[in-house]
């Protein structure tokens, strides 16, 4: 593949940083009741490392039979986060929020490729965390209003 999605990350990283450090200002914090040992505002310390991974799989060739996550690639992780827990659901959506923001629509497949690359990386870690959630095999709770379906 060539580099241009990753150039293009590059030269946009300033403002893509900038967005999304705003924009997780209004992830809301955990639900009163659960573990606090994370909060939105420590997300923002995230971002570069995210980021960095993203260039990187953007540097990596394309696999024809991949699964695309480009058109709404958070409605099966917010469905299936069984607790409504997962504070990467909102860092994610932040994130994907601030690269459409400053991402051009003008530059086209490059853009779509580093969003697809984006959504797939979001997909596979808020999938690792799930898996290793001590409510996912209990009952539902603290569903965050807004992230799929409600308990039932």
């Amino acid at each position: 593949m060539e580099d241009r999605p990753g150039s293009l990350l590059d030269a946009l990283r300033p403002a893509i940083k900038t967005g999304w450090r705003a924009l997780l200002r209004e992830v809301p914090a955990v639900p009163p009741g659960s573990a606090n040992l994370v909060n939105s505002g420590m997300l923002v310390l995230m971002v570069d490392h995210t980021l960095d991974r993203l260039a990187a799989r953007l540097r990596e060739p394309a696999a024809a039979d991949r699964e695309r996550h480009d058109l709404s690639p958070f409605a099966g992780m917010s469905r299936d986060c069984h607790c409504g827990l997962n504070l990467l659901l909102g860092y994610y959506e932040a994130g994907a929020r601030a690269l459409r923001e400053s991402v051009p629509e003008e530059l086209g497949p490059a853009r779509a490729e580093m969003m697809d690359r984006f959504n797939q990386l979001a997909h596979d870690e808020m999938l690792a965390l799930c898996n290793v959630c001590h409510f996912r095999n209990g009952p539902q709770f603290n569903h965050r209003p807004g992230t799929g379906p409600p308990p039932a």
